[in-house]
């Protein structure tokens, strides 16, 4: 019984209780359809768990293979990594190594090849084991690694790289495990058409492809498709796709500045793009507003934050922030606004030299932000005191030299949940570092 899926033929019988959870004998000769007949796709499951145009970060915990996640990296399989984390960790593209795992696909692709040029009749069984050999070499690589190389040297072979595609495509649309997507994704980088771009839009959603679906994109200039994706994404889909996006127009601009930085990694992995590309400092030179301060503080932040230093590189660091100060003298403060202000604060104190500033306008920025501090009747005490489950309002304390120690373990001994014992043991008293000890 034969089928055949975009010009690839695969036998539809079921020989095999294999799962998509289940480790692959590298060493068995299996059919494809050993490995795939009978189990869901990862594009059917994506299909299948999308909600508001969007696949959740939570739901792709548990994607099909997520038990075989680890195969091309067998070392990390005791960690949990977010999705699309592991994509961070390898050799990166063209080194030694991507080279080499290259040259082996492509001898696999040749040969798949060889049979789809044969004139004779396709010899099904040799196709179903070329392609499962393929695909369970697949399993052992990381894309990541290959994934630049492969494309620049297959691309040299118009009739490979058109085989390659098709293979490609079969295992985007069949394919019960990441690597064999990936690998497929790849293929489509010099290659567009409507059902190319339905497969990447739908696989782009999860977090693990989008490095990938990015490069894509990019390959053939589609920015708006990068924009489209990066505005349905979070995590490090949303950074990806951020990574891969020109701000073209005033729009993409806006976007990036409003909404567009906000990620669940934290601000700190977007804020110098979104700083940078949707141009802060323009948009605070036309006027603030409620949101636009909220943002700009969030954006500031993160690029304090940034453990690359990034805001040192953004050439408006130093006059946005100087800006930001200056709005929030007339702004009514509250926990949150106020924390940001002392992590700006600590920036200034610490980095003033580094970034630029002379001694005399240091002193400046500080003393505006100590006149919201303390002249501008606000009960920070009480307020902190009030909100002490809220890490902001603790993070003004330190800054304020505000005394909540008793008050914080107070509420750490009456709440199960309580998790920040750290902050209780940063203390020069003694007997408190032993009370937050035991």
């Amino acid at each position: 019984n034969i089928i055949c899926v975009k010009g690839v033929v695969v036998s539809s019988h079921d020989k095999s209780n294999l799962s998509a959870s289940s480790e692959i004998d590298e060493n068995a000769q299996l059919l494809i359809s050993d490995i795939l007949d009978g189990k869901t796709s990862i594009l059917q499951w994506i299909e299948q768990n999308i909600q508001d145009g969007k696949l959740s970060i939570e739901k792709q915990y548990d994607m099909p293979d997520k038990n075989d996640y680890y195969l091309s990296k067998s070392e990390l399989r005791e960690l949990k990594f977010v999705p699309g984390a592991l994509e961070t960790i390898g050799s990166g593209w063209n080194s030694d190594e991507g080279r080499e795992v290259a040259a082996k696909i492509i001898v696999m692709i040749r040969d798949i090849h060889v049979i789809f040029s044969s004139k004779e009749n396709i010899d099904d069984r040799v196709l179903e084991v070329s392609l499962a050999n393929l695909y369970k070499f697949l399993l052992t690589q990381s894309a990541c690694v290959y994934g630049y190389d492969f494309v620049e040297m297959i691309s040299q072979d118009d009739e490979l790289y058109s085989t390659a595609l098709r293979v490609g495509m079969f295992f985007m649309k069949r394919a019960v495990h990441k690597e064999p997507i990936k690998f497929g994704i790849c293929t489509t980088w010099y290659y567009g058409s409507e059902e190319i771009d339905y497969l990447l839009f739908t696989l782009g959603l999860a977090d693990d492809f989008s490095i990938y679906t990015t490069c894509s994109f990019e390959m053939k200039q589609k920015n708006d498709s990068v924009f489209k994706m990066a505005k349905l994404t979070d995590g490090y889909g949303r950074l990806n796709y951020l990574k891969g996006l020109d701000a073209t127009n005033d729009e993409i601009k806006t976007w990036m500045i409003y909404h567009g930085y906000k990620c669940s990694l934290g601000c700190e992995f977007t804020a110098y793009i979104c700083a940078s590309r949707g141009d802060l400092l323009s948009h605070i030179k036309k006027g603030w507003n409620d949101d636009l301060y909220d943002c700009a503080g969030d954006i500031i932040c993160g690029l304090i934050d940034d453990h690359k230093n990034k805001i040192f590189e953004y050439v408006g660091a130093k006059e946005v922030v100087e800006l930001f100060i200056e709005e929030s003298l007339k702004q009514n403060m509250n926990i949150d606004k106020f924390s940001k202000l002392c992590d700006i604060f600590y920036f200034i104190r610490d980095d003033w030299e580094e970034i630029g500033w002379s001694k005399e306008t240091k002193g400046e920025l500080i003393d505006q932000i100590s006149n919201i501090a303390y002249n501008k009747n606000y009960d920070w005490e009480g307020l902190v005191k009030k909100n002490i489950s809220n890490y902001k309002a603790r993070n003004i304390a330190k800054a304020l030299n505000i005394d909540i120690w008793n008050d914080l373990f107070n509420y750490a001994m009456q709440n199960d949940n309580f998790a920040d014992w750290y902050s209780l043991v940063q203390t020069d008293n003694i007997d408190e570092f032993r009370m937050g000890c035991t």
